[in-house]
This record gives structure tokens, C-alpha cells and sequence, in this order.
């Protein structure tokens, strides 16, 4: 489980493009804690790490991970917004999120109204459900 709170940067180092694929983060300090099992969500999508060294960490992802989620866009030199899982006692700033992602909306209008921002996407009709409204 994640806050959806973004704690740190990354770029794509490589991207291997095997079966499955695999992309190699790197990101100073970040990885410092984890170990090879743990879990990260990178630009919001929850990924598995299956090899570490000192600042970097690969990742496996799934072709349906590419085709429903931005990891579709990354390329070499992307830079990815990472977030550890949250642990017991961590402050919930943010909202409780899985980090498993069912599909991509489309921002279709930003409206600046001064002290406020509403933003209007589109998306797959079977997302509706998922959607919280506000917030």
C-alpha cells in the first residue's frame, strides 16, 4: 500500500526489452533500505525489485503493465516518480492507493479557477466504478 505522496526521483537507466521486459531505476539514496522482494511504485505503479546495487534497482514489467499504465512511454533518460510502501506508524498524508493500475485516463481540460484547479479526464467506461470524484 502507498500514500501516492511522491518522496523521490529516478531516472531510466535501461530497458531491456526481453519477456519480460526489464527497466533499471536509478536514484541517489532511495534504494539504500530496500532489498531485493520489496515493492516501489514507480510513477504510481506498483513494481516488484528482482535486482539491487548500490543506487539503482531492477524492475520486471509485465507487457499488460506497458499497455495500461505511462510505464508504456518510459524510455532511456525517462525520469519516473518513485514512492516506498507505507509501514506501520507512517503519517497517511496523501490517500491509500495499491498501486495496481487498471487503465489510463486522458486529461481532456484544466480549468485555473484562482484558488482553485479542476481538472477534467476521460476515461474507459469500465473505470467508472473506480473513480472517486473528489478529493
Amino acid at each position: 500500500m502507498f500514500t501516492g505522496i511522491i518522496t523521490a526521483q529516478g531516472k531510466i537507466i535501461t530497458h531491456e526489452k526481453t519477456t519480460p521486459q526489464k527497466i533499471t531505476v536509478q536514484a541517489e539514496n532511495f534504494f539504500d533500505s530496500a532489498k531485493i522482494g520489496d515493492s516501489i511504485a514507480i510513477d504510481g505503479v506498483c513494481l516488484t525489485i528482482v535486482e539491487k546495487k548500490a543506487d539503482t534497482a531492477v524492475f520486471e514489467v509485465a507487457d499488460e503493465t506497458l499497455r495500461l499504465t505511462t510505464l508504456g512511454n518510459i524510455h532511456v533518460g525517462s525520469q519516473v516518480n518513485l514512492e516506498k510502501p507505507m509501514t506501520i506508524g507512517d503519517t497517511l498524508d496523501g490517500h491509500i492507493v495499491q498501486g495496481h493500475v487498471d487503465g489510463m485516463a486522458k486529461v481532456v481540460a484544466v480549468d485555473d479557477q484562482g484558488a482553485d484547479l479542476v481538472i477534467t479526464i476521460s476515461l474507459p467506461e469500465e473505470l467508472n466504478t473506480h473513480i472517486v470524484h473528489k478529493g
